[in-house]
């Protein structure tokens, strides 16, 4: 069980590793800079805002993943390559209305949360460009939910080390303006990441067309073998029973033109019922950490360089928690839909203990070197005091943070995601906000008390998680 998790989280920790990293190679680049607080202020305001957007508008990867990882554990391949085509197809028209319905009032949010005309027009600079590219980042963060839900999360790795090579150079080309190219600064930064999502997406596709074949993680009647008629439509058959195999060539993932529509009666729903919890958790975090930004917008640009920083930094270690949490949620689904629960109950267990390991040895590093970690963004003295206290808030927190990203991951697997929007409402609205408001402004306690309130939102999310999963009403959940 130890080998499938490394071998499924390894390469989405390395991925979502090198997600950060093109968010990073922005910032250092930026910071290379004249006036580079501003840079930095405004880079921390675009990467909350855009990666909320995204997982907001993009929730429907949730449903897709889930969807898919119960279906390849029940052995329907057909259905899961159909499944592919469908998530792309809503996506992308969800990316679309998105990008239209926030484009008029990112800018006044911007001057909102920074309080500082430049830092906002300089942010939105960057922020039409993602807009541009919203629907492609949707439809590339649901094609890859998939993937890595059927097992294969070499694929998406691949895509991801594309696009910061593309990124990167692409950067030095538009930032300074070298070889000739026009001199962008932070425009350049913004159009070298919607090309990357751009070109990555392409690859995706024509994998797909080819078909991938990820390894099977368990067989399809691991648990309790319960058979069926075959499907006439792929569609058409009772979801609480494991049936026997239909449709597909037999353990492949392509993508099915037959998908490329915006509704099927049965599929849809139940991506959407899965996503739509997932939506509302999502709308809760997005306001929550916007006006978390807000709040520490109040202390000034310095607190908001240094934040920025911080959170890069931490971006780093979020990632072997996302790995760890994606082998969960890929296990725990493909093995309910194998009805083997003891499976997915042992998944819980043991990727709890993992990710606090990993996170909780990151913690002790950002909680010791803060300052040596701060010195590559080039902060000055007062920043470099503010981010220092950060980073020792930031260390503490990560064993919460990895035991509940794990618990996040499992339940959202399985189906059930309605835990995670009570869990969302309790710590990022209840904690974050509302102590980090008291701490900060009743009790004067400043940027730290909004800091501190972090700890207490993940301690919170934690505990409640926790109870979610010891319950166990995620096992009875349908996809």
């Amino acid at each position: 069980m130890v080998k499938t998790v490394t071998r499924l989280g390894v390469p989405s920790i390395a991925e979502n590793l090198l997600v950060s990293g093109i968010l990073l190679s922005d910032v250092l680049m930026l910071a290379r800079l004249e006036n580079n607080t501003v840079y930095l202020a405004a880079t921390a305001l675009t990467g909350v805002a855009y990666w909320r957007l995204a997982n907001i508008a993009g929730c429907t990867q949730i449903g897709a993943g889930a969807y898919v990882a119960r279906r390849w554990g029940e052995g329907r391949f057909a259905d899961a390559g159909r499944a592919v085509a469908h998530a792309l197809a809503l996506s992308t028209a969800i990316g679309v209305v998105a990008a239209i319905a926030v484009w008029g009032v990112m800018r006044a949010l911007f001057l909102l949360l920074s309080g500082d005309e430049t830092v906002a027009d300089t942010a939105f600079g960057y922020f039409r460009f993602l807009m541009v590219a919203l629907p492609v980042r949707l439809a590339l963060l649901n094609v890859t939910s998939c993937m890595r839900a059927a097992g294969d999360t070499r694929t998406p790795l691949v895509l991801v080390l594309l696009m910061l090579g593309m990124n990167v150079g692409l950067n030095w080309l538009l930032i300074f303006g070298n070889l000739g190219m026009p001199r962008m600064l932070m425009n350049g930064a913004g159009l070298s990441t919607a090309l990357s999502y751009g070109a990555a997406l392409a690859v995706a596709l024509f994998v797909l067309f080819r078909g991938v074949r990820p390894r099977r993680l368990i067989s399809a009647n691991a648990g309790t073998p319960v058979s069926v008629g075959p499907p006439s439509d792929g569609e058409e058959y009772d979801m609480r029973l494991v049936p026997s195999r239909s449709g597909g060539e037999d353990g492949v993932l392509k993508l099915d033109p037959a998908g490329f529509r915006l509704w099927f009666p049965k599929m849809t729903p139940s991506i959407l019922r899965v996503s739509n919890n997932s939506l509302w958790e999502e709308v809760l975090v997005g306001v929550g950490f916007l006006t978390y930004l807000g709040m520490l917008g109040r202390f000034g640009t310095e607190v908001m360089a240094a934040h920025g920083a911080a959170v890069r930094i931490e971006s780093l270690s979020y990632t072997t928690g996302w790995g760890i949490s994606i082998a969960t949620a890929t296990m725990v689904g493909q093995a309910l839909g194998a009805r083997n629960v003891a499976l997915a109950k042992r998944m819980f267990s043991l990727n709890i203990v993992l990710a606090m390991t990993a996170m909780g040895m990151l913690g002790i590093l950002y909680c010791a070197a803060p300052e040596w970690l701060l010195g590559w963004f080039d902060l000055g003295e007062k920043a470099m005091v503010y981010g220092s206290l950060m980073m020792l808030v930031l260390g503490v927190q990560q064993c919460f943070i990895g035991s509940a990203m794990v618990m996040t991951g499992g339940l959202r697997g399985a189906g059930d995601t309605f835990p995670t929007v009570i869990t969302q409402l309790f710590g990022v609205i209840g904690m974050r906000l509302g102590v980090g408001w008291f701490l900060a402004f009743h009790l004067e306690m400043g940027y730290a008390g909004v800091y501190w309130a972090t700890l207490l939102d993940w301690m919170m999310r934690t505990a409640l998680l926790g109870v979610f999963v010891w319950r166990g009403r995620w096992k009875d959940a349908t996809v």
